[in-house]
């Protein structure tokens, strides 16, 4: 499997599709959305708990990053188990491996958002 770059959405190389601008990453294309989901929380304090006054805690990135590589979602996709949904009237694929879910159009082109089966949001 090849070390994909895990960048930000600025890092990496646009496609214009259909009118919609995606990053392209190893072959695959990926919504804003998504690459915004993987990128490293970059969080400083543990999830769930109340910050200490100075502690400096919070998100370095983005509060909705998930840290999730490229290279995790690429396995996800190659060697998941695949449900087959219609999503707001869209064919798309439900990839998970553990607690990890990536979905996908149908041909698995493009990635549209990825997340942990634990978050509840």
């Amino acid at each position: 499997m090849p070390n994909l770059w895990w960048g930000f959405w600025k890092d990496y190389p646009k496609i214009i599709l259909n009118n919609k601008e995606y990053a392209e990453i190893g072959g695959r294309l990926y919504t804003e959305h998504a690459v915004t989901r993987f990128l490293p929380s970059g969080r400083r304090t543990v999830a769930g708990l109340p910050l200490a006054q100075k502690e400096g805690g919070g998100y370095a990135f983005d509060p909705k990053a998930r840290s999730i590589s490229p290279n995790n979602i690429e396995h996800v996709i190659r060697f998941g188990s695949k449900e087959f949904v219609f999503e707001r009237g869209e064919a798309r694929t439900v990839h998970t491996a553990g607690d990890l879910t990536v979905v996908t159009t149908r041909d698995n082109r493009i990635v549209v958002t990825c997340m942990y089966t634990h978050e509840t949001a």
